[in-house]
């Protein structure tokens, strides 16, 4: 059975089910406009062979941006991906495949637009996402030859707009708030108003098999996604992923609480545990006190809140707190990053050492659950700088149920306000994830060090440490130090290492293509 409009998710994206999908198909259906939601990313995972066993874990996912990889995961599966996300397309008739894209998912969602426009060349080609906050990504998409639009900010009532305008016969190329190519240069469409989230329709988790999220390495098989709110009230130099909307925005306590309410009618016995999927949860201490005060009041809300993201602030206090664990909450997650107030004020994090000391205590008292979470090498820390945050951590573990220390250390995040300062910081213009300053002391390694110097001090402390992957830490390691020695073209150290990981996962089929791409560039 056809369908004028497919919004589809490539991978890489994760084992939960595609928020945005849920959110755009529920537009389209309240404006009246059919369209079939299509998590290709969950559907290409139970579908993986034994070598890919470890290709969709998170600390796997710099790989998705090699084109080599994207075509040989991809390409084994085209007779399914055909079927997903070609067939449904009507062949005679204007039609719109939109593709939900992250940084990971840019290479996968440009190989299926390429078989999309093969097969059905009247299909529209509609790209969005977050990653499109970086001018360069837009105009690649849209010089690719298959991508016809991108759409920019809030995505709710531009999809509806194209798809509306593909119905009545227009040019969708009009609609607001796109970027398009006109005689060989990207142009804007005009922008749109961003939308009111307390507008939005009820996301349609019913357009998704959500048994298909059942699996091992969901840890939120039972979560209920919700993102209310976009933006951050902080401006972290290292975090990118406030760059695609100015501000923030949130959804009202009410609406939050009516939105739980929908989920919980329209599948009873799904849902045992609230998700939030946004970048800070208490950006507005008003709207959480609402929505406490709500949910307390109503004994058929039985939802323990799990992994809230929060700011350090002085308003997280212990009466605060004490309302948000009667409402359900559980677990809150802290980006401490540092112990050191120097590097906080080099990161611009808004808070201090003993601030966060403070809240962690506090939230602890209050019988809630808190996680920590903590960087290494931040360019400019210096080695009395990091010894401030192993201090920092002996005094605050008896208020943390979970460190987790980050295991890409620190991330030149393209969208960042650090990232656009490397010159400025001394950091050279290689990898995000294995850069190197340009004097040499602050390397992969060198934060690699770090953080195993972290990690053995929470060893001894008795404190827990967060995995924090889908594989193994040692493997990861490994995998890490290939990845590192390669990017700086060091082809011997990069071969030890990926044969290291051949003896951990002796079917890895990705180690195995870049072992012997190695070894033939070497002979």
């Amino acid at each position: 059975m056809t369908t004028p409009a497919l919004l589809i998710q490539c991978p890489l994206w994760g084992f939960v089910p595609p928020i945005s999908l849920a959110q755009l198909t529920a537009s389209m259906t309240r404006a009246g406009l059919p369209a079939r939601a299509v998590d290709l990313n969950i559907g290409l995972f139970h579908r993986r062979g034994a070598g890919h066993r470890h290709t969709w874990a998170w600390e796997n996912n710099t790989i998705w941006l090699d084109d080599a990889v994207v075509a040989d995961v991809l390409g084994a599966h085209d007779d399914y991906i055909v079927s997903s996300c070609v067939d449904p397309l009507p062949e005679d008739a204007p039609s719109l495949a939109g593709f939900s894209v992250n940084e990971c998912s840019m290479r996968s969602s440009l190989h299926v637009a390429r078989r999309v426009k093969a097969l059905r060349p009247k299909a529209f080609v509609l790209f969005g996402g977050q990653a499109f906050a970086e001018p360069e990504r837009i105009e690649r998409c849209l010089r690719s030859g298959v991508v016809d639009a991108v759409a920019l900010g809030d995505g709710e009532e531009t999809v509806v707009d194209v798809a509306r305008s593909l119905s009545q016969g227009r040019a969708p190329e009009s609609c607001p708030g796109l970027r398009v190519l006109r005689g060989g240069a990207v142009v804007s469409t005009g922008e749109r108003e961003p939308v009111d989230l307390d507008a939005l329709p009820f996301l349609d988790y019913a357009a998704l098999d959500l048994a298909a999220y059942d699996v091992p390495d969901n840890l939120y098989q039972r979560s209920l996604m919700i993102m209310a709110s976009r933006g951050c009230i902080r401006r972290c130099e290292f975090c990118g992923n406030r760059a695609p909307w100015e501000g923030y925005r949130f959804m009202s306590g009410r609406r939050i609480y009516d939105e739980i309410r929908h989920q919980l009618a329209a599948h009873p016995g799904r849902f045992s545990e609230l998700k939030f999927y946004d970048i800070v949860v208490n950006g507005d201490m008003r709207r959480i006190r609402e929505l406490c005060e709500l949910i307390i009041a109503d004994p058929s809300v039985k939802l323990s809140w799990e992994e809230v993201n929060c700011v350090v602030r002085p308003e997280m206090d212990l009466k605060t707190l004490r309302l948000m664990r009667a409402a359900g909450c559980r677990r809150i997650t802290y980006g401490i990053e540092s112990g050191s107030d120097r590097v906080l004020r080099l990161m611009r994090k808004g808070q201090t050492a003993a601030m966060a000391e403070r809240v962690l205590r506090d939230t602890h008292q209050a019988g809630l659950v808190a996680t920590a979470n903590f960087m290494f090498g931040y360019p400019g820390e210096t080695e009395a700088d990091f010894e401030e945050t192993l201090e920092f951590a002996r005094r605050v573990h008896p208020f943390v149920d979970m460190f987790y220390p980050s295991r890409t250390f620190v991330t030149m995040e393209p969208l960042s306000p650090m990232a656009r300062r490397r010159e400025e910081l001394g950091v050279d213009d290689g990898h995000d994830v294995y850069w190197s300053t340009r004097d040499g002391t602050n390397t992969y390694p060198v934060r690699l060090a770090r953080y195993e110097r972290f990690s053995r001090l929470l060893k001894e402390l008795g404190a827990n440490e967060s995995p924090g992957v889908n594989s193994s830490l040692e493997l990861w390691r490994w995998s890490s130090l290939a990845q590192y020695h390669e990017q700086r073209g060091d082809a011997r150290q990069a071969r030890l290492c990926y044969e290291e990981c051949l003896k951990l996962d002796p079917d890895g089929a990705l180690v195995r293509a870049r072992l012997a791409r190695l070894k033939e560039a070497a002979s």
